[in-house]
């Protein structure tokens, strides 16, 4: 039996009071399964090429408009993110509020090692090998957000910990959400 986490991109780390592209969308125009579109950004979102357990994008749904949220690495995924959302059924406009992390040698250099430290990291291991880990790592000026889920509180704190623990690393914002595992 091979437990996952499925975590969908979480909310932007600048804005704490977004939602999830898993929660609960609002009313929408009639007819439009407001939840099945959603699900479908969210799928979407994550298939895009390039977007990587450095990026993080978040959609909510809402009368024929989908908002996407987030901070990406590339500048190519943000155009990429609004064209996937448009392609969606019941999507008429997109309100794209994706950052674009800003270029630094030093800041990818951060990324890597806390990957690298987070993902060779006992329980944390696991999740390094699914094909989206659900650790998601932004690192803007030497300052690290981690966004995404985790199994339990201990691997929260570990992640928070070990990213800490870069050399070159200003502050940790730790925002992962405790989810249960799903068994496939």
């Amino acid at each position: 039996m091979l437990h996952t986490i499925e975590c969908p991109p979480s909310a932007s780390p600048t804005s704490a009071a977004a939602s999830s592209a898993s929660a609960a969308p609002a009313a929408t125009a009639p007819g439009v399964d407001a939840a099945r579109v959603t699900a479908q950004l969210r799928y979407q979102i994550g298939k895009l090429p390039f977007f990587s357990v450095f990026d993080d994008i978040s959609a909510t749904f809402q009368d024929g408009v989908a908002t996407l949220r987030g901070a990406v690495r590339r500048p190519s995924l943000r155009p990429a993110a609004e064209h996937a959302a448009l392609a969606v059924e019941g999507v008429e406009r997109v309100d794209n509020q994706v950052e674009l992390l800003p270029k630094s040698r030093f800041d990818d250099q951060i990324r890597q090692q806390a990957a690298h430290q987070i993902y060779n990291h006992g329980k944390l291991a696991r999740c390094g090998v699914q094909s989206m880990p659900p650790v998601r790592i932004l690192v803007r000026h030497g300052d690290v957000t981690l966004v995404g889920c985790v199994t339990s509180a201990r691997e929260r704190e570990a992640a928070g910990l070990l990213a800490s623990q870069v050399p070159g690393v200003f502050s940790v914002t730790n925002e992962l959400r405790v989810e249960s595992p799903r068994t496939v």
